[in-house]
């Protein structure tokens, strides 16, 4: 099953801003789906990215990895 991102979500995970996000989308180099409430994004193409973006040995947070914020 595929787990969907909004914009923010995927900013969060990414480190720029959601309209940043949104302009990856609008340029193709992060897919989305277009809904009526607006673009939502697969999080294993957001996790590419990130990835891809990541200088070697620094993964990180991802969407199965809290951040540090998040972690007790």
């Amino acid at each position: 099953m595929t787990t969907y991102l909004t914009a923010s979500q995927a900013a969060r995970i990414l480190g720029l801003s959601a309209e940043r996000v949104r302009q990856l989308a609008t340029a193709g180099t992060l897919p989305c789906v277009e809904t009526p409430l607006g673009r939502l994004f697969d999080a294993d193409e957001v996790d590419r990215l990130h990835a891809r973006r990541q200088p070697k040995g620094d993964s990180g947070p991802t969407l199965g990895e809290p951040d540090i914020e998040d972690r007790p």
